[in-house]
């Protein structure tokens, strides 16, 4: 990761200028985490998702946008477009996309999945449950 950040492969200002907007969660930004969610590099469709999370209900014109991200090659990016989308109010969106983070190898991204079932308390879900368990499963044989 350090030689990756010095590298010129890594978008180093980019990235703080997204990390930055996004923190801040600001409405008249909707457009750039849109376009944000659209970009060739993981971390600024990251940044992207998280700017939307953040603006809870007022990213509901986002919402097609956040859909789309829930096929996402990264399992941080989806991870984050579901809790979004279940904070619009679309659970089942959530629930399936974070079943499909839950079977991944990238055992990080089952992490960050696992606390966003938590953080939303979602933990009642028979399929979610399922889902956990088959996870432990499948980390106790790797």
């Amino acid at each position: 990761m350090y030689d990756y950040m010095r590298s010129s492969a890594c978008p180093f200002d980019e990235l703080i200028n997204a990390s930055n907007l996004s923190a801040f969660g600001d409405v008249k930004d909707l457009n750039t985490f849109v376009n944000y969610l659209n970009n060739d590099h993981s971390g600024i469709r990251y940044w992207g998702a998280m700017g939307l999370l953040f603006l809870g209900d007022r990213a509901v014109p986002a919402v097609k946008d956040l859909k789309n991200a829930l096929k996402d090659e990264s399992a941080s990016v989806v991870t984050l477009a579901a809790e979004a989308l279940y904070n619009l109010g679309m659970r089942d969106e959530t629930e399936n996309a974070l079943l499909n983070v839950l079977k991944s190898q990238n055992k990080y991204a089952c992490g960050n999945a696992l606390n966003t079932i938590d953080n939303l308390e979602m933990e009642s879900s028979p399929e979610l449950v399922e889902g956990v368990v088959n996870m432990i499963k499948n980390t106790e044989m790797s």
